[in-house]
């Protein structure tokens, strides 16, 4: 039934089915599963939610101590705030890390039972040939672990938000592969093909590093990086342009302000004003003049 669904492209009776106990990993006669038939026929919308599809069953498991354990890997009180963080389809850094930062109770507080879980839960999807949720819940696990080293998440997110002269994310990419690098599972095929694309591309080139992670990770779905937020990475059809620059989108007057303050756009945007004013004069004064009337 949910191969049928897949095909058929019925997100929503896809979701259903898996929260019914639909196994992902069943496959036809062919060898193959659901994901890979609705990639094929095009039908992403469905295959993104068989892939970020985890039930929160499934997480309870480490909330009770188990054999002669004394306490949970988990404490309860964290279950519903890791599987909202588990489950989330924003995979842009500064994005998590805002998620990770208003969560309660807060996870980085936890991160080390948390990440412990994680890593278990990584493990267990590699084994179920599920290597786009395994390198989900990897690079879910390095963000948070890199949020509790780091002296401060501000520090973080104002490292993540310094763009290049031409808005590339370069430091968002440096930090997306470096999560792929430590990747335990180096046999991993998506992670070779991911590393042999990778190679070709410049820090900052297109397609970026979140886009082919996004890509890979949710589904076949094209990223298309001019609908979502320069600063959150949030996918929105109602993003406001920046009203000097025409450069920067932002989903809110918050994502605005972190831009402004603890990122590079101040100075960017003074720069990519004066070139679209520069712009805007030289259209104006090539335009050919209007006929007077008679």
């Amino acid at each position: 039934a949910l191969m049928f669904a897949t095909i058929a492209g019925h997100p929503k009776i896809v979701d259903l089915l898996l929260r019914s106990g639909a196994k992902v990993d069943i496959v036809n006669s062919v060898g193959r599963t659901a994901a890979q038939l609705g990639g094929f026929v095009g039908q992403h919308e469905a295959v993104e939610t068989i892939n970020n599809f985890f039930s929160i069953t499934e997480l309870q498991y480490y909330t009770k101590p188990q054999g002669l354990e004394k306490v949970p890997k988990l404490d309860p009180s964290l279950l519903q705030p890791l599987h909202s963080y588990i489950t989330t389809i924003n995979l842009h850094p500064v994005g998590l890390i805002l998620t990770l930062q208003s969560t309660t109770p807060n996870l980085i507080d936890h991160h080390h039972n948390v990440c412990k879980v994680m890593d278990i839960l990584c493990e267990k999807a590699m084994k179920n040939d599920n290597e786009p949720f395994s390198l989900k819940l990897h690079y879910l696990a390095y963000t948070l672990r890199h949020c509790s080293s780091a002296e401060s998440i501000e520090s973080v997110i104002k490292c993540l938000l310094v763009f290049g002269e031409h808005g590339e994310p370069i430091e968002i990419e440096k930090f997306m592969r470096q999560s792929l690098k430590q990747f335990p599972h180096v046999y991993s095929v998506l992670l070779k093909q991911m590393v042999a694309t990778l190679s070709k591309i410049p820090l900052g080139a297109t397609p970026t590093t979140l886009s082919l992670f996004t890509t890979s990770i949710l589904g076949n779905r094209s990223f298309d990086e001019q609908n979502t937020c320069s600063t959150c990475g949030i996918r929105s059809d109602e993003l406001k342009k920046c009203s000097k620059c025409k450069h920067a989108f932002y989903c809110g007057i918050e994502c605005q302000k972190l831009a402004w303050t603890m990122g590079n756009h101040k100075k960017l945007c003074k720069k990519w004003s004066k070139q679209l004013m520069s712009t805007d004069e030289v259209s104006l004064e090539s335009s050919p003049h209007e006929k007077q009337p008679q």
